[in-house]
């Protein structure tokens, strides 16, 4: 009966002790981090970001590389991840991360955090096996030739000028060294193979979304403004992991100013012909009639050829790019939705989990800078935080230090008016607040207003150009004070003029 008892009571105690282990593992804190790099990145590629997080959060960091272009088990199998870690993989490193966690049962880690992870599948492959890459920066090439090539007359040669414009500074720097990355990184090899839409790897892995991932997953998908190839070409220049260099965008806004300014001259002088000419039939003068009317139709040429490489550096690149490139087919509802290579749809997809909630946005952050980009370190604060990451923060003895973000768009053309919203942590009691704005980024902050919300009118810099703007929030709490800033590029039109309607005609020139 002792015995009976005693062995009742040992039963008892084993499973009141196993309960409270369960309850413990449920409440756990994530103490260890594990990073992965993209396709062709070292591992310590993460090392500046992980940096970054541990003065809020306490956490050992582990850097892990592999292979990218072997195929993709044999990279997963070449890496070793600890139990209960939470794993963080950029682009491929994400589908190794969900290789590694399938042979080796989701339970055992902590939470899966994806940065620009192609998991549906990456069209980019495609589109260098297929060529599609080559054709568009020919296309590009051929657009951008046109107005000189008709300007030029009948005695030029489109391949001299081609070959101009390929040994100018930012389409050799930058447009070629977009190509060269493009053509050396998704080559043919197995790990690259696995990563095509449809591909037997894809499929597999996604056929049960649930056996390589664990019940904490996040999707952070980059969302890159727009002139997404130009802001890659940057991105290139400033080196990998950087964040992107502004001679990208710079260079293509002076390009889009030129070829607007020529295509508005063109325009004005074909009009001024045009207006001669029909003086001198009015007057029955047709020596001159003949004259202008020649002078007018080499003019509209010249607009119109310019108007082809504007037209491609205002939207058509952007279009050839989102529609060939990384399959997202642009519209007006998604012309922000990818990171340059890869869609919004292909890097959350509604098994992650709820948008806005487990598929986050990392606005502005192109696919080559997404490691170091400060909208996607928010976005792993924000998972840091939820309770079923719960990695522990500096100080949360005390409830940690008093932190500040802004959410915005930072983007916004001329005359636009944005909302932005103030996201606070670890207040102690009231919270008190102060905006400030900048218009580009040598001016001094203007304080601009209070409050947890803040709204302003953004206006591009003088002659159409774009400003590189910014707010600023400070938070008080409890005498201890945070702040951020949040860029924002507004966009005008070049010259001060853009224009209405396609013909030529007198009124298709009208003040921005």
């Amino acid at each position: 009966m002792n015995s009976s008892i005693d062995l009742t009571m040992k039963t008892f105690l084993s499973s009141l002790i196993l309960c409270i282990g369960l309850i413990g593992m449920v409440h756990a804190q994530s103490n260890s981090v594990t990073f992965l790099p993209g396709l062709g990145e070292p591992g310590t590629i993460w090392t500046d970001m992980s940096t970054q997080l541990q003065q809020q959060y306490m956490f050992n960091d582990r850097f892990e590389d592999f292979n990218g272009f072997n195929a993709m088990n044999t990279a997963a199998n070449s890496i070793y991840i600890p139990n209960g870690n939470v794993i963080i993989g950029h682009s491929q490193g994400g589908l190794v991360g969900r290789e590694y966690i399938r042979d080796r049962s989701p339970g055992n880690f902590n939470a899966l955090i994806s940065v620009g992870t192609p998991h549906t599948g990456a069209p980019v492959v495609d589109a260098i096996q297929n060529g599609n890459a080559r054709k568009f920066f020919e296309k590009v090439l051929n657009d951008l030739a046109l107005g000189f090539l008709v300007a030029l007359g009948p005695g030029s040669f489109k391949s001299q000028i081609i070959s101009t414009l390929q040994t100018a500074g930012i389409i050799k720097s930058g447009a070629f060294g977009l190509q060269t990355y493009l053509q050396t990184t998704f080559t043919s090899q197995p790990g690259v193979l696995d990563m095509k839409p449809n591909s037997y790897f894809i499929t597999q892995l996604n056929s049960q979304p649930n056996n390589t991932l664990p019940a904490a997953r996040y999707a952070i998908y980059g969302a890159e403004y727009f002139h997404t190839p130009w802001r890659l070409m940057g991105s290139l220049i400033a080196g990998q992991g950087e964040i992107e260099n502004d001679i990208g965008i710079d260079a293509h806004n002076v390009l889009e100013g030129f070829y607007g300014s020529v295509m508005f001259t063109a325009i004005a002088t074909a009009e001024y012909y045009r207006s001669l000419r029909d003086r001198a039939r009015d007057n029955f003068n047709f020596t001159d009639f003949f004259r202008y009317q020649e002078l007018y139709y080499r003019w509209a040429r010249i607009a119109y050829a310019f108007k082809v490489g504007y037209d491609s550096l205002h939207f058509g690149q952007q279009y050839l790019w989102s529609t060939y490139i990384t399959g997202s087919r642009i519209s007006p509802s998604t012309w922000y939705a990818e990171d340059g290579f890869f869609s919004a749809p292909t890097q959350a997809p509604s098994f992650f989990g709820t948008l806005n909630d487990q598929r986050l946005r990392a606005e502005g952050a192109n696919h080559l800078e997404e490691t170091a980009h400060p909208n996607v370190k928010k976005r792993l604060n924000e998972v840091f935080k939820k309770s079923d990451v719960n990695i522990p923060e500096v100080g949360e003895g005390d409830g940690g230090s008093l932190t500040a973000t802004i959410n915005g768009v930072p983007y916004a053309n001329d005359g636009q008016t944005l909302s932005f919203s103030a996201n606070v942590s670890n207040a102690d009691g009231s919270v008190s607040y102060q905006w400030y704005y900048r218009r580009e980024t040598y001016s001094p902050w203007t304080a601009s207003g209070t409050g947890s919300t803040f709204q302003y009118t953004f206006y591009s810099a003088p002659g159409g150009e774009t400003a590189h703007s910014a707010v600023k929030l400070e938070v008080t709490s409890a005498g201890e004070t945070a702040s951020d800033v949040h860029s924002v590029d507004v966009y005008g039109c070049p010259n001060g003029y853009m224009m209405q309607g396609d013909s030529l005609k007198s009124n298709i020139i009208i003040p921005c």
